[in-house]
């Protein structure tokens, strides 16, 4: 794991492998980060969300309580998203969007089906 400066991590937060935490970052409490994710600078997560394998997030952006991102997801730059919204595998989702829990977002290959967070914070 890569931490850099002034980087804050909450209670009962699980980060996997090969993740890389850029400057300034907030991580709440019980946050679940998988596998192989980047976290850009100055990124705050609000508590019990849940990052899949492989997910890029890039500077500025705000993560509420209850999110799910699935595996292989990249967002811009200053996204804001909304208490308990599901974000499927393989969605990229541009610069400045507000993504709000009656949101539906495609999976990469069309579907709809948004992932389910496990009891142990994994995304499913």
């Amino acid at each position: 794991m890569a931490l850099g400066d002034g980087v804050a991590i909450g209670d009962g937060v699980a980060i996997g492998d090969g993740v890389a935490i850029g400057d300034g970052v907030a991580i709440g409490d019980g946050v679940a980060i998988g596998d192989g994710v980047a976290i850009g600078d100055n990124v705050l997560t609000s508590t019990g969300v849940a990052i899949g394998d492989g997910y890029i997030f890039f500077l500025g952006s705000s993560l509420a309580t209850g999110v799910a991102i699935g595996d292989g997801v990249a967002i811009g730059d200053g996204i804001l998203f909304s208490d308990g919204v599901a974000i499927g595998d393989g969605v990229a989702i541009g610069d400045g969007a507000a993504v709000w829990a009656l949101s539906v977002l495609l999976n990469g290959d069309g579907s709809t089906e948004m992932p389910a967070v496990q009891e142990d914070g994994s995304v499913q």
